[in-house]
């Protein structure tokens, strides 16, 4: 219902879709209503992002970028990446990942060659462990593509016919 009446402005031709983006984001904001889960969550969030960004600056000190860029450069190019990458586009925001940060580091005086040598290395550095630890654990717990989008049909047929 909630989801309804944040979408009742819209045009009636994305309406559907927007109401199922909201429902989708609001159960997702479900599990915030327990302080034990919020904690652990946001302590989750907080872990990763540091990760993330401590990676955006070791790799440029290891890369030697001319000029060097500070933590707080390399945490701000991170969160602004991130952003980017909400943009619907290609498995793992490849390629906008690399132009936002090329473009970002372009005022700073860093070359464009140095920067997009950067910004592919940050890229597989963050995302190649990841993709490889969610692999593991998706084969190990046994599952399948198919098996996944059956359950997904069987949750739509659900939620279509109460």
């Amino acid at each position: 219902r909630a989801a309804r009446t944040l979408t009742s402005l819209a045009p009636a031709k994305i309406r559907p879709l927007l109401e199922k983006l909201a429902t989708t984001f609001l159960q997702g904001l479900h599990i915030l209503k327990s302080p034990k889960e919020s904690f652990w969550v946001l302590s989750a969030s907080v872990a990763a992002w540091t990760c993330e960004f401590t990676c955006f600056y070791l790799v440029a000190v290891g890369y030697h970028l001319a000029p060097p860029i500070t933590f707080f450069t390399a945490a701000l190019l991170m969160a602004i990446v991130n952003l980017a990458i909400l943009i619907p586009n290609a498995p793992g925001g490849i390629g906008i990942f690399e132009l936002v940060g090329v473009l970002l580091l372009a005022p700073m005086g860093i070359a464009k060659e140095s920067a997009t040598g950067y910004m592919l290395l940050v890229h597989l550095v963050v995302l190649v462990p990841i993709t490889l630890w969610g692999l593991y654990h998706f084969f190990r717990e046994g599952l399948s593509l198919e098996q996944l989008e059956r359950e997904k049909s069987q949750q739509d047929a659900q939620r279509n016919h109460p």
